[in-house]
């Protein structure tokens, strides 16, 4: 199970009918709720995902990084203190050589 809560004035990202299309095929979770926020391509949170149980955190989480490409900033950090974020999800900045 998901519950969404989109940031108010701030534009949602290019890629957010994916999530929304990813997270409307999803079952309900069953198990404790993880917290995954996504930021817009102009680097600014704009979408808060409260996930319920351990699949649907990895199945989403799995998705953004595979089918969209993004990066959690998270990833690799301990365990986040309640009320923070499980996972921190940014849109890869690509290098241009000059």
């Amino acid at each position: 199970m998901f519950k969404s809560k989109y940031l108010s004035g701030v534009a949602p990202a290019q890629f957010d009918q994916q999530v929304s299309d990813y997270i409307a095929h999803q079952p309900p979770g069953k198990g404790r709720t993880l917290n995954i926020v996504i930021e817009n391509e102009d680097g600014r949170i704009y979408r808060c995902i409260k996930t319920v149980g351990q699949d649907s955190f990895v199945g989403l989480s799995t998705f953004l990084r595979g089918e969209l490409g993004l990066y959690d900033r998270l990833y690799d950090e301990p365990r986040q203190p309640s009320g923070k974020p499980d996972a921190h999800f940014q849109v890869r900045l690509t290098l241009v050589p000059l």
